[in-house]
């Protein structure tokens, strides 16, 4: 577990939460969630403590460096990984970020267009995505999406009623929201397709829309 590895890098050094805090700048408490509720510092922070501990950040932390996605997409949890705030429109799913683990696998695996381990494998990344949402700093998620993504059933009613409340859940947090435009709105050029917006904290903008076609597959195979 990401806790039980740094708990045994800070003993192995003799730094306690209170001491590790201050070498990197955060309140002492913060430095205590990381130990004692697994909490995933900003990426700045992972690698000043990995500096202190004289240890690789992934080892600390191993969920947001995993790649289990294809090729063309790898870059983009990284991008995520280092937004300010996240815009995602999407006019046929609930965007990944936001997805629970039956909503995904219901989505990819509707059709048998994926092989069932490769299922999992890009279920799996989907939600070590999410622990973005869970960071000391993480970015302000917009999420703009049409009626009809919640009304349409994906697996089955149960699926559907664990990802609404799912929603319900997150947009308590102060940095998501959900807005929904309702199904009666007429055609707009967002139903040409999804796409992301992502400035970064460096103030370089960056953006995604689906792959090119050449590498197009089913719709939610990596939103």
């Amino acid at each position: 577990m990401a806790t039980e590895a740094l708990r045994v890098a800070m003993a192995a050094k003799g730094e306690t939460a209170e001491s590790l805090a201050q070498k990197v700048h955060v309140d002492p408490k913060t430095a205590g969630r990381w130990v004692a509720s697994g909490r995933i510092p900003h990426a700045r922070t992972r690698a000043a403590v990995a500096a202190v501990l004289g240890k690789e950040a992934a080892e600390l932390w191993p969920e947001p460096y995993r790649r289990r996605d294809r090729p063309w997409f790898r870059p983009w949890p990284e991008l995520e990984q280092a937004a300010i705030s996240i815009r995602s429109y999407q006019s046929l799913l609930v965007p990944g970020l936001l997805q629970t683990e039956a909503y995904a696998r219901a989505v990819l695996g509707t059709g048998g267009l994926v092989p069932p381990a490769e299922v999992e494998e890009i279920v799996a990344g989907r939600l070590g995505r999410q622990a973005v949402l869970s960071t000391e700093a993480p970015p302000q998620l917009v999420a703009v999406i049409d009626e009809v993504v919640l009304r349409r059933v994906a697996g089955d009613r149960a699926v559907m009623a664990g990802q609404l409340a799912h929603l319900a859940t997150l947009v308590e947090l102060e940095h998501v929201q959900v807005r929904v435009i309702p199904a009666e709105t007429p055609w707009h050029t967002g139903l040409a397709g999804p796409f992301v917006l992502a400035p970064r904290r460096d103030g370089i903008g960056v953006s995604r829309q689906p792959a090119p076609r050449r590498h197009r597959e089913r719709p939610g195979r990596h939103c």
